[in-house]
């Protein structure tokens, strides 16, 4: 593991870092809760393969080869199964079931918890309900566009930890301006009229960094920098956790600790003075 110095220094230089995960027991969880949990969803059996989509061709098996899904290969391969139309029903079921799970979060932080107690410090407050993205491969209209957590009321003292669940190669990436570029671009921006979506990345696509990551990985990323993607032309779906992360003791901007953040690591001294009870005589 890289020396604090590297972690918080790379952070403030360019705004994004790409890190190993830190517990990759709990990411290989995440990922079967999130396999498993969809299965349920789905209504179809989670330990064969007779409805396993695969993402690279072959065939599937029918139910006489039935075998332990690979959670990889089933992720990559959702496109075969699920049809465009039909996914936002299984995304927005998949976040409401693992939402109400805290562990969910908690293992998120596990996976990134030394990287962010580098950047923010020990004590910690969590997105409460992470966001999970599916990029289905594809499929033309699929994208987000380019933005600024920071527009929709987000605190620049919040960390984005984007965390794969498979691997994030060329159109399956996400691309950030870093914050030199941002910079640059927020000057050249202020001296004319705001653009659209579509003109705002062909400004800074030249500039844009993509960040392609494997499974194993965890990207942590200021709020504040333009990022997005475009639409997945690749041949495997990518799915990914997205969560915010900030000092427990710091301004909240609109999203605020007990709706939208809730603490997830307290030092000893603030569970002790969080019970404290005056109890003198006035």
């Amino acid at each position: 593991m890289p020396p604090i110095r590297a972690v918080a220094d790379e952070y403030v230089r360019r705004g994004v870092v790409v890190r190993e995960v830190a517990d990759h027991s709990a990411l290989e969880t995440l990922r079967d809760q999130v396999v498993r949990t969809a299965h349920q969803i789905l209504g179809i059996p989670s330990t064969t393969s007779d409805r396993i989509p695969v993402a690279a061709g072959g065939n599937a098996g029918g139910a006489s080869s039935a075998r332990p899904v690979d959670p990889h290969a089933w992720l990559e391969g959702i496109h075969l199964l699920v049809d465009p139309e039909d996914l936002n029903d299984l995304k927005m079921g998949l976040m409401a079931r693992l939402g109400e799970d805290p562990a969910v979060r908690g293992r998120l932080w596990e996976v990134a918890r030394p990287h962010l107690e580098d950047l923010l410090g020990s004590e910690l407050a969590v997105q409460r309900r992470p966001n999970l993205s599916v990029h289905l491969a594809g499929d033309a209209t699929e994208a987000l566009a380019i933005h600024a957590d920071t527009w929709s009321g987000h605190s620049p003292f919040e960390v984005v930890v984007w965390v794969p669940l498979t691997d994030a190669r060329a159109t399956q990436a996400m691309y950030v301006l870093e914050r030199p570029a941002d910079a640059v671009l927020r000057r050249d921006l202020a001296r004319r009229s705001r653009p659209d979506a579509e003109e705002l990345y062909e400004m800074i696509a030249p500039a844009a960094t993509w960040v392609e990551v494997g499974f194993g990985s965890v990207v942590l990323f200021d709020p504040g920098l333009l990022h997005g993607t475009r639409p997945n032309l690749e041949a495997a779906t990518r799915w990914s956790f997205n969560c915010r992360f900030k000092a427990l003791f710091t301004p909240y901007g609109d999203k605020g600790l007990g709706d939208y953040f809730e603490p997830v690591a307290l030092s000893p001294v603030t569970r002790t003075a969080l019970r404290y009870r005056h109890h003198g005589v006035r």
